[in-house]
Order: structure tokens, then sequence, then C-alpha cells
């Protein structure tokens, strides 16, 4: 009866997803020159590299001081903050794109219905539309996922509020009866294209938002460095995935605490 309720609440009248409770959540924004620097994917300057930052957001009505460290991506051309305890990290190729993927892991716990996704074509030339087209176009990765669109002019800005963003849908799902949410991004910085997927269920947007919304907030593209190969990058995705293959989901009571 629950899941059929937010069903219905989530369909009716409002969307209750990352960019929405990161937007309610957020209790402070970075400095001027930063957050221009942070919109065009510029990475210079010491304090939008340091090694840790911290932030304070709003969780279930309470106030929240988290540490960020900074990852930066293996085989893609991108960074940014992650909150400290809360994710896992995986990279991975396919189809002549690089995925880097962090997953919930909240007290531990790992779980591969939430996460958010930052997709890099491998190779340079690939126009946005033609990517975009990958994701939102007939037969693409929403039509796959059996997703339905949710619609609401009111919450572009909440959309829109990350600099690199160039489009945006919201959507919704169902994954044997519990409701997931998410977000399908359109994103380019210094001239390349790239999509950002979030996904989560609707039981995590409130605590899990606001982190997913630091984590995008902070994403930046990297000056050109040494590529690994494609293998060594499989090889990496593979062990990494093969050591968490048994974990199990969480239960509703870790889901709350995290």
């Amino acid at each position: 009866m629950r899941h059929i309720l937010l069903w219905a609440l989530l369909g009716s009248c409002c969307y209750a997803g990352p960019a929405l409770s990161y937007a309610l959540s957020i209790a402070s924004q970075p400095t001027p020159a930063i957050a221009a620097s942070l919109a065009n994917g510029d990475t210079q300057g010491a304090q939008a590299n340091a090694a840790t930052i911290t932030e304070t957001l709003w969780v279930e009505g309470e106030p929240e001081s988290v540490i960020l460290d900074r990852y930066v991506a293996d085989l893609a051309p991108v960074s940014t903050y992650v909150v400290r305890d809360s994710f896992l990290t995986e990279t991975s190729t396919n189809q002549g794109l690089v995925t880097v993927r962090f997953v919930a892991n909240g007290g531990n716990v790992r779980n591969d219905l939430a996460y958010a996704s930052v997709i890099v074509p491998i190779q340079g030339g690939v126009s946005a539309d033609r990517l975009w087209q990958r994701y939102t176009g007939p037969g693409g990765w929403l039509s796959s996922i059996n997703a339905s669109m949710i619609t609401d002019p009111e919450l572009q800005p909440a959309l829109k509020r990350f600099g690199w963003v160039k489009a945006a849908r919201m959507f919704r799902r169902m994954v044997q009866g519990e409701l997931m949410v998410g977000e399908l991004y359109l994103g380019e910085m210094r001239g390349q294209p790239f999509v950002v997927i979030v996904h989560l269920p609707a039981e995590y947007t409130e605590g899990y938002g606001p982190r997913v919304g630091l984590l995008l907030r902070y994403l930046q593209w990297q000056p050109s460095q040494p590529q690994r190969s494609v293998s060594e990058g499989r090889g990496r995705f593979q062990m990494i995935t093969s050591q968490f293959a048994n974990r199990r989901l969480p239960s509703a009571r870790e889901k709350s605490a995290f």
C-alpha cells in the first residue's frame, strides 16, 4: 500500500527526487569564484582542488556537517567531491563510453538501486544530440528500463541549478514492487558532452538526494591525462563488482539511518 501511495503522490502533484531534495537541503553555497569555475568545468585554483572540503546539509529537518573527499576518475576526464563513507565507486567501459558509477554505501551497506553515473564518450567527435538520443530516443536507455516521464515546469530551476546542465529529464519506475525515481542529464564542459544518470529508491531521496546533489555540484572536467587501456578498465570493474557481488540489500532500518 505504501508504494501505491507514493506512486500516486508523484504522479499527481509533486516530485521528490534528488535535485529537489538537494535544493531544499543545501545550507551553504561555494564562494562566487569557485562556483563560476565549477560551472565551467575549470579545475584551476588550489581551493577548488583541495583534498577535502566540508558542507552542511539539512537531512530530515536536521543540520548535518559532512566531509567530502576529492575523487578523480581513472578512465574518464572528470573529478568531483564525494561525501565520505557514503559511496562506492566503479569504472567501466562499454560501446564507446566510459561510465563512472557512484553506488550508495551508507552504513557500509551497498545498494545497487541507488546510484549516480557519469557517462563520457571515449573518443571525441560525438555530438551532444547523438549522445542524448542514446538515452532518450526510441529504443534508448529510458525506454529499455520502462521508465515513465515526470513533467513539471516548476521543477526545471532545480534541475538546472548545476551550471553544466544542457537538458534534463525526470523519471520514475517500479522495480520488484519498489518505487524508483531518477533524473537524466545531458551535460557539457569545455565543449565535451556527457550524460549523468541518477537512480534511487524513493525512500532514499531525503538522505541520499542531498549527497548526490553535492557530487553533481562539484563535478569538474579534468585536463587531458594518460589513458589506461580499455582492458585494464574492464579488469578493475570486474574486480570491484565481484568483490561486492554477494552484498545484501539494506533493511528499512538501515535505509533510514543513511
